[in-house]
């Protein structure tokens, strides 16, 4: 246990460091974060236009995929601020996560208020079993498939392999 935390010590501070550079550069650091959040609020933007026109889709309505939709950011938003780049050893963390985070987390507390989830100590522990559950599956995806990629020849197979058994996380959100 005592490697473990070794090791977490240094990939933290070898973030760290990631990140003091990648702040060097604003304009660039905020571009990536203004990426993120355009490409989201696009996402939001196609939900709110199809449900103006029709009430609901395989049975969910509009703040029932808009929960599952900010669920799903949040879920992958640790595996894409810590393991992105898994497939080729970089020490690289992605900050668009922070970004992706924060976002998945305004619509789900507000698909939370709209839908009147009451606010419980089993709600909010189920919530975070299950938010852990869903982080968890999503970089077991991406080293699983980093993994195949290291002995195989060419990784990037592996790696779109993994985004793409990911993408079936926002099924209701991608089905219409």
């Amino acid at each position: 246990m005592k490697k473990m935390k070794y090791y977490l010590r240094i990939y933290f501070r070898v973030a760290s460091q990631y990140l003091k550079e990648r702040m060097q550069f604003r304009a660039d650091f905020v571009c990536d974060v203004v990426g993120m959040i355009i490409t989201n609020l696009c996402g939001i933007a196609t939900f709110w236009v199809v449900f103006q026109n029709i009430t609901e889709v395989g049975g969910f309505d509009f703040y029932e995929m808009l929960f599952m939709y900010g669920f799903s950011l949040m879920a992958m938003s640790p595996q894409q601020l810590l393991l992105d780049n898994a497939w080729v050893l970089s020490e690289r963390v992605d900050v668009k996560g922070f970004s992706q985070f924060g976002i998945g987390l305004v619509l789900l507390v507000i698909a939370w208020r709209r839908l009147a989830v009451p606010v419980t100590v089993l709600n909010l522990l189920m919530f975070v079993v299950l938010w852990t559950g869903a982080v968890f599956i999503c970089m077991a995806l991406i080293i699983l498939s980093s993994t195949f990629g290291f002995m195989g020849v060419g990784t990037n197979a592996a790696v779109f392999l993994a985004s793409d058994l990911k993408s079936y996380g926002r099924y209701p959100c991608d089905h219409f």
